[in-house]
């Protein structure tokens, strides 16, 4: 009767072991996969920074050319175009930005719990130790993507966390601008 019971409790320990062992190639893999989607989100933030600048230097372009026109007495209709111009431009720039932000909200969000979930995985093979040991730090993969979607969040020439803000306000400015030397024609 000992026997039988100690077999199922062997048995349940295996069982619970190749579980363990699944449960751990399931977080490995799921980090992975957080990996992967956050390497994703750093270009896609990238390219957004690259989108806002290039949106708002061609906006401040068409304000160049509105005071031009102006100053040249170009016709009332490059000006109503150049004016259509910097409205449509100032909203793809909000809307850009509003992408930027979204974007980067989930990568924060995905950047945290990939933190948290590679220093479990550390304080797993070592409890109660408190330095890390060498070996045990997270693959140098990780790490890059980590950085990079760091460095990523910062938009050119603003970095911080007001730099969606700057550029929003700059090209509110510049539509105020364009629509005040209309305006006065």
């Amino acid at each position: 009767m000992i026997s039988e019971q100690a077999k199922r409790v062997d048995k349940l320990m295996q069982i619970r072991t190749i579980n363990a062992g699944e449960s751990a190639d399931n977080d490995t893999g799921e980090l992975d996969s957080g990996l992967r989607q956050l390497e994703r989100i750093s270009g896609r933030l990238r390219l957004l920074g690259l989108i806002i600048i290039l949106l708002t230097a061609l906006n401040y372009g068409a304000l160049a050319f509105t005071m031009l026109g102006f100053a040249l007495h170009g016709s009332a209709s490059l000006v109503t175009f150049l004016l259509m111009y910097a409205v449509s431009s100032s909203i793809a720039v909000f809307i850009t930005i509003f992408t930027y932000e979204s974007q980067r909200k989930q990568g924060d969000t995905l950047f945290e719990e990939i933190s948290d979930e590679l220093q479990w995985h550390i304080r797993q093979k070592h409890p109660g130790v408190q330095p890390v040991i060498p070996d045990d730090r997270p693959s140098l993969s990780a790490r890059v993507i980590l950085r990079a979607f760091a460095r990523s969040t910062d938009l050119p020439f603003v970095p911080g966390k007001f730099g969606p803000t700057v550029y929003a306000v700059v090209n509110i400015f510049v539509l105020f601008l364009a629509l005040y030397f209309v305006r006065s024609f």
